[in-house]
């Protein structure tokens, strides 16, 4: 079980590192509501994949909206766990728009997102890129066929700076090659053991475990 201390979780990482599959684990075994990104929502996502028009800017904003609402409705919620951080919006944001578009998403973005969308703890999910690439190119979604490497790498060091400069968050960054959740329940079993361990500890951390 995950401490009392810890009410509110996201998962963070590249696409295709393993986030909903850690989301979906730890919500039906530790009792946490699970939040998971309606990506096939969004009418402007498999456009953005082809083409470098003002689609970046309305796929960018519809997902900030769509993740405002779910965070919204789940606040009334005692725990829950999210297979995404909020902040992934200025990562995505800062690859895929020109200067004049992000700066006009990143006030709408500081104008929407409050405090009570901020998790207790993210765990910040890290794999080697070409393994990501297999992983992506193995559940066979269409419009992600286009990601290369220099496209992950890119969201990579995003997810980097953010974190490093998040404050008053527990970010926890989690290796997790070679692990298989679904399988070893060991595997899993050492997440958890992780998390704990962190909230014992009572301090802010991002340090690299490989657990």
């Amino acid at each position: 079980m995950i401490s009392d201390k810890i009410k509110k979780i996201a998962i963070e990482g590249v696409i295709g590192v393993g986030k909903s599959t850690l989301t979906k684990l730890i919500a039906d075994q530790c009792q946490f509501e699970p939040l998971f990104e309606a990506f096939y929502d969004n009418p402007y996502l498999e456009d953005s994949y082809h083409t470098d028009s003002s689609i970046h800017l309305k796929n960018e904003i519809f997902f900030l909206n769509q993740r405002v609402a779910q965070l919204t409705a789940l606040n009334d919620k005692e725990k829950y766990i999210s297979d995404y951080y909020i902040g992934k919006c200025l990562v995505f944001a800062r690859i895929n728009l020109q200067a004049q578009e992000y700066d006009l998403f990143a006030e709408q973005y500081y104008n929407a997102v409050i405090e009570p969308f901020q998790p207790d703890a993210i765990l910040y999910l890290k794999r080697d890129l070409k393994e990501v690439q297999r992983l992506i190119k193995e559940r066979n979604r269409s419009f992600e066929m286009q990601i290369d490497q220099s496209y992950l790498e890119a969201i990579d060091a995003g997810y980097e700076k953010l974190f490093s400069q998040l404050q008053g968050i527990q970010v926890i960054k989690v290796d997790v090659s070679e692990k298989d959740f679904l399988r070893n329940q060991l595997h899993f079993h050492e997440v958890i053991d992780n998390i704990n361990s962190r909230f014992q500890e009572d301090k802010m951390v991002f340090d690299c475990e490989k657990i």
